[in-house]
């Protein structure tokens, strides 16, 4: 089970960034890497153009998934924000979690000022958080 999330301190302010930029809307996309390990961000539309939902653009999805392949990457999360809920997965996150080996990671703006970002597998309507080591660039 993953227990880890390995993310450059540049990439955790590109989430938050992105985050900001999309409100009031949530924000999505795909971090790309190897393992725990994340060496990409993937900024995706929100196509449900939702302050309460996120549903990943399938077209942008497809482009994703082959440039990883070609980088002889893998999708290590997913991401979306929650322009004013909290950093913990919502009844709508679990439900449609469909890839329970990938970790979900949440952006909350819920306190503008300092915005929290977390991690979680979720798996069968369980959520267990995963930790994320922010490394230095």
């Amino acid at each position: 089970m993953l227990e880890k999330l390995k993310i450059p301190q540049s990439m955790i302010d590109a989430l938050i960034a992105h985050a900001r930029e999309e409100l009031p809307l949530e924000a999505c996309g795909i971090l790309g890497g190897i393992d725990t390990t994340v060496a990409g961000i993937y900024r995706l539309t929100n196509v449900a153009g939702s302050t309460s939902r996120f549903q990943l653009d399938p077209h942008e999805h497809a482009d994703v998934l082959r440039d990883l392949l070609q980088r002889e990457m893998e999708t290590v999360a997913f991401y979306h924000s929650h322009p004013s809920g909290p950093s913990h997965p919502s009844a709508e996150d679990v439900r449609l979690a469909y890839y329970p080996e990938v970790a979900t990671v949440i952006i909350s703006l819920e306190d503008r000022e300092k915005p929290n970002v977390s991690a979680f597998l979720i798996a069968n309507g369980n959520i267990d958080p995963v930790a994320i080591e922010v490394e230095k660039d």
